[in-house]
């Protein structure tokens, strides 16, 4: 697969990274000397300096026979506008368009084609989505929240459970007569993918995936989020907030916005309390114009005790969205300290992630991740989307369905042909569940979890076949 991308900042950066990583032919083109220099240092793919809008550099880059086009330039404008030039210069590739502007993302939604853009991809909506998600599915820094509800993935130190430490991964699954997976252990900050002769040690921490009810029976019960969220304190009166409050105030309406339905369970018939803060005057007068029913409070958070005077402490949920990943994090942490039962902090790239189990808060939505995901979910043959990515490691839990043409439909799980380094995970058929043995079959229409390398993921396209993209 050849994709060219425009723009070389963090996120495109990134994108080209992971896409290189999955064995796809991609070339970079950025405009800025100094971004384009450290890219052709940093990455292994060919780098332009030209400009991404200039037909004769997207010849040269060889447009004409890519099989994506990806702009993620600076402003919606320009991104747009490549992809138009792209659409109609060469008729093959298809096109994403990184726009944060609301107004061009519903166009983008209303068609099939807007302007010659494919898909839209918008930060602010991927990452309130992405919180949104979160908060329905159980935010916990022990709860991994998947996709899919039947099935969950739950960690725990190993010392905490004496069933663990100094046993191997069949005598553990022999010991608990459940069906259950162990698909990863980190160990040392690294992460195994472990046999079932690999013994555990006091110090690892343990992943297990199953569903809900059996890690209920094994590691006792998570709580769940429909019962407790109630009080909900929202840090920023920022772009990424007025999704999330926008999807708290539609809950359980039918709406064609992604968040809409998802707070359904959380907000039961009258709605969550909300509050919202942000200590820029402006920002705040908008946000109770655009929000009447929502309180909102216009006051700095640097102020001794302003936070708990704010009622953190007796939220159950606390999302934290500024502009300032930093002061997201520490705002969160502190609500934590204050007694808040979930914390949410917005991180614009990915600098803190590998701090997250040291944090201790329940989730950290890095916006540049969040980004990165969506584009590789478009991109990806078979269907293939990411569920949970490990940052101790360069592994993925993804998820992918079995569609007709898939040379995978009808084989049983010993029979697929996996790479080595991927694992199926789990199998959903219609209403059931499965942890899956080698005699389970994959049928059309079932939907596969597998636990891969990131660099696997071309033999998987291959191995699965399916639809390009969505």
């Amino acid at each position: 697969m050849k994709i060219v991308i425009v723009g070389a900042g963090m996120v495109g950066a990134s994108i080209a990274r992971e896409l290189v990583e999955e064995k796809k032919d991609v070339i970079l083109i950025e405009k800025d000397p100094e971004k384009a220099r450290f890219a052709s240092n940093a990455l292994d793919c060919l780098v332009l300096n030209e400009d991404g809008i200039d037909p004769e550099t997207l010849k040269r880059a060889g447009t004409e026979d890519a099989d994506w086009f990806i702009s993620l330039m600076g402003t919606d404008e320009a991104n747009i506008v490549a992809c138009g030039v792209v659409s109609s210069a060469f008729p093959k590739p298809r096109t994403i368009a990184r726009v944060r502007s609301s107004y061009y993302g519903s166009l983008g939604a209303a068609s099939k084609s807007f302007l010659g853009v494919d898909h839209v991809i918008n930060p602010e909506i991927e990452a309130a989505q992405t919180i949104v998600q979160a908060a329905r599915e159980g935010i916990s820094g022990e709860i991994l929240p998947l996709r899919e509800a039947r099935i969950r993935l739950r960690s725990i130190p190993a010392a905490e459970d004496p069933r663990f430490p100094g046993h191997t991964i069949q005598e553990i699954r022999k010991a608990v007569g459940l069906d259950f997976l162990i698909p990863a252990v980190v160990r040392d900050g690294g992460l195994t993918l472990p046999a079932g002769d690999f013994e555990i040690q006091g110090d690892d921490l343990v992943y297990l995936l199953a569903e809900p009810k059996v890690l209920d029976v094994i590691l006792g019960p998570a709580a769940e989020p429909q019962s407790q969220v109630r009080k909900v304190l929202i840090v920023g009166a920022t772009t990424v907030g007025e999704r999330v409050v926008e999807g708290l105030l539609r809950s359980g309406q039918e709406t064609k916005r992604p968040w809409g339905k998802l707070f359904s369970a959380l907000a039961g018939h009258s709605g969550p309390e909300i509050t919202v803060i942000d200590d820029n005057r402006e920002h705040a007068k908008r946000f109770a114009h655009r929000f009447p029913s929502v309180t909102i409070v216009n006051r700095d958070l640097v102020e001794e005790d302003a936070l708990e005077r704010e009622g953190a402490g007796n939220a159950d949920l606390v999302v934290c969205v500024t502009g300032a990943q930093s002061y997201n994090i520490l705002t969160a942490r502190l609500a934590k300290e204050l007694g808040a039962r979930r914390a949410i902090a917005l991180l614009l790239n990915n600098s803190f992630i590998k701090l997250a189990p040291k944090l201790e808060l329940d989730a950290l939505v890095s916006m540049r991740t969040v980004v990165g995901s969506s584009i590789l979910n478009i991109i990806r043959k078979a269907n293939i989307r990411t569920l949970h990515a490990f940052h101790e490691d360069d592994v993925e839990l993804v998820e992918l369905s079995i569609q007709e043409e898939s040379p995978a439909a009808g084989r049983k799980v010993r029979d697929l042909g996996l790479p080595k380094g991927a694992l199926v995970a789990f199998v959903l058929h219609g209403t059931s569940s499965a942890i899956p043995t080698g005699d389970t079959l994959v049928q059309v229409g079932d939907t596969v979890g597998i636990l891969t390398k990131k660099g696997l993921i071309e033999r998987l396209e291959e191995v699965f076949g399916g639809r390009r993209g969505r």
